[in-house]
């Protein structure tokens, strides 16, 4: 770290560097403070690519560097690239920003908003479409932008997911509560706030209610969202201990 700061170092090359770190779970405090001064200041982060910003965040968010400042910052300069960035980086994007706990409220919307295109949803494999829920959930994405849970994504890939993503799928899911939602009305907000205020041990008092127009029928058991609920229900209760 002290020579390359004698040497103007190329941010491009000290994301690089700090990644590989993350990567094996390694961290330098003072290549990681020269690495955020250098790609945070304007200058530094004009030569990033949206690519190397995001692993920038991804590599912070690993070996738990936060700024609100620097994230301020690096978070600023992702959303300019929003619309060009391949569905699976802006994955990334939200993963890092869960990670860190960073909550940017404009950032994630517009990275939403790109997601919840059926193709965008289609080009992600099982544990991304896993690790987009998660960070939805954790972020609380579902209170503050239109996003509706990607239920025939997910039940499409349950075979292929580890005990580990169908765990964290099944909290996901009980965080967001929008296993509940009908198709088509993620957009609603009076139906948003019926989700969020319902849990699922509340459904069977739902049940041949229609009070707010949104009760629950008994035809309503082959909902796609509940077979998807039972199906992750019954392939975790298969988990054995040594998996857990």
């Amino acid at each position: 770290a002290p020579r390359a700061s004698s040497a103007n170092p190329r941010p491009a090359s000290l994301v690089q560097v700090m990644s590989a770190l993350a990567g094996v779970g390694l961290r330098s405090n003072a290549l990681t403070t020269l690495t955020l001064l250098v790609c945070t200041s304007p200058a530094g982060a004009a030569r990033l690519s949206p690519v190397q910003m995001q692993q920038l965040l991804g590599a912070c968010s690993a070996v738990g560097v936060y700024s609100g400042a620097l994230w301020g910052v690096m978070a600023g300069r992702v959303r300019q690239h929003v619309a060009t960035m391949p569905p699976a980086q802006l994955v990334a994007v939200l993963g890092s920003l869960a990670g860190a706990a960073h909550y940017d409220a404009q950032l994630v919307g517009e990275v939403c908003a790109q997601l919840a295109h059926p193709h965008a949803l289609a080009s992600l494999t099982p544990a991304e479409l896993v690790q987009l829920t998660w960070a939805v959930a954790f972020l609380g994405a579902g209170v503050f932008v239109q996003w509706q849970c990607p239920v025939s994504e997910l039940a499409a890939g349950l075979g292929e997911m580890s005990a580990a993503d169908l765990a964290l799928l099944l909290w996901a899911l009980a965080v967001q509560q929008h296993v509940l939602f009908e198709p088509g009305t993620g957009s609603s907000s009076q139906h948003r706030r019926g989700g969020r205020a319902r849990s699922l041990r509340g459904r069977s008092r739902l049940q041949g209610s229609a009070a707010d127009g949104e009760g629950w029928s008994q035809a309503d058991d082959t909902h796609p969202a509940l077979e998807l609920l039972r199906d992750l229900l019954a392939r975790v209760a298969r988990i054995s201990p040594q998996q857990v």
